[in-house]
């Protein structure tokens, strides 16, 4: 169980997945930043960078450039948040859940019936969205003529984004 704090109230999040890879936190590196960031790094790179990995029998690429810290562009996306992708701040939730996106990919597309996969259009792009409602996670791939790139993923915080997914989906289907 996770605890969110927003303007003083207290919303509780809890996770039942018990397949779900652990959450690597802060804590676990006794605070120590650097050492940490380094860490969701090395994490995300064993999953998307040093090994190939697929959905639905199609590879997912990532984008490489441009670097931030000597990390790839999707890693710095994923793990902050922000509107302009210069100024994105770091947001420890996204760390905390990195080793998330391989597993919802390969393991809980395939047979988890908590799992909701669809296509939308955005920005002229097609988009994979695939949403496990259990750990309220989003991972968005898009869709190209031969491969997939892996475009984002996050934790959905916020009930009424949850809520707005699970509609998108079924208008969907």
């Amino acid at each position: 169980t996770l605890f969110r704090s927003l303007n003083g109230l207290q919303e509780v999040i809890t996770m039942t997945c018990d397949k779900a890879p652990k959450i690597v936190t802060l804590e676990d590196f006794n605070g120590d930043y650097i050492r940490y960031e380094q860490e969701i790094y090395n994490l995300f790179s064993k999953d998307f960078i040093n090994r190939n990995i697929y959905f639905k029998g199609t590879q997912i690429s990532h984008k490489k450039y441009p670097k931030h810290k000597g990390m790839s562009a999707t890693f710095w996306h994923i793990v902050t948040n922000g509107d302009n992708e210069t100024n994105r701040e770091p947001n420890l939730r996204r760390y905390e859940t990195i080793c998330y996106p391989a597993f919802i990919i390969e393991e809980c597309s395939n047979y988890c019936s908590n799992v909701l996969i669809w296509e939308n259009i955005r920005k002229g792009k097609t988009r994979i969205l695939i949403y496990c409602t259990t750990l309220r996670y989003l991972v968005v791939l898009d869709k190209r003529s031969d491969y997939i790139l892996f475009w984002t993923s996050y934790p959905v915080e916020y009930k009424n984004r949850h809520e707005k997914l699970i509609n998108e989906f079924n208008e969907y289907k």
